[in-house]
């Protein structure tokens, strides 16, 4: 990259004097122009928690130090795994919301919706992540959608110590899980997650195979008012 034959050129004329490199995300390419730089001689890396800066931000730091660290070799001498602490102190003093995408430390950095990616065991977190969440601290996610099966609706309650579900209730939650997508725009909440285990353990409890029309949502909406 161009970060990589300016650095050289710099660092040809600089000698030993340190070599920092300063990039924005302009192009989605602001941490691979620095570690561009890095190989090119650069001694010092910038980014910033939360990626946080002018027009389109500078590199998430967690993730470059990540990098710099199980890529490259480099003994930081920091706690990665303190940065997802450090990454939510910062958006609440900031008062900037940590973007859901953000890689790392986004909410759904490590979320997965694909039924397949819940056959495998729960401490499983390699076979379909680049890396571990545990790394900087965050944690993993179901992000429940239209590919859901019964798999990631019993994982999903289980990480919310709903109980372990059997498939037979799984599938009568999936089914209304389904409906509910389709009258909103955004994710269901946790509150409303829960009401659907709930008022299907207590169906497949009585013998019972079809829920009904729960209508959760609207009882939601009518307590939120």
């Amino acid at each position: 990259m161009a970060s990589r034959s300016l650095a050289k050129a710099v660092k040809a004329k600089i000698g030993d004097v340190p070599l920092a490199i300063h990039s924005h995300d302009d192009f989605d390419l602001a941490t691979a122009a620095q570690l561009s730089a890095l190989q090119g001689g650069a001694e010092i890396l910038e980014g910033c928690v939360n990626g946080l800066g002018e027009r389109a931000g500078v590199p998430n730091i967690a993730v470059l130090a990540a990098i710099c660290e199980i890529f490259y070799g480099y003994d930081m001498g920091i706690r990665l795994d303190g940065f997802q602490e450090l990454s939510e102190f910062v958006a609440q003093v900031w008062n900037q919301p940590i973007p859901e995408h953000l890689p790392g430390n986004g909410r759904t950095a490590f979320s997965h919706a694909a039924e397949v990616h819940y056959v495998l065991p729960s401490d499983d977190q390699w076979s379909f992540n680049a890396w571990a969440p545990s790394v900087l601290g965050n944690t993993d996610m179901v992000a429940l959608c239209h590919y859901s099966g019964p798999m990631a609706i019993k994982r999903r309650a289980s990480d919310m110590s709903l109980g372990e579900l059997d498939t037979a209730t799984a599938n009568l939650v999936l089914e209304q899980v389904r409906k509910e997508l389709k009258l909103r725009k955004g994710p269901l909440t946790d509150k409303l997650f829960t009401e659907l285990v709930e008022v299907a353990a207590q169906a497949s409890a009585s013998g019972g195979t079809d829920t009904e029309r729960l209508e959760a949502w609207n009882r939601l909406l009518k307590s939120e008012e």
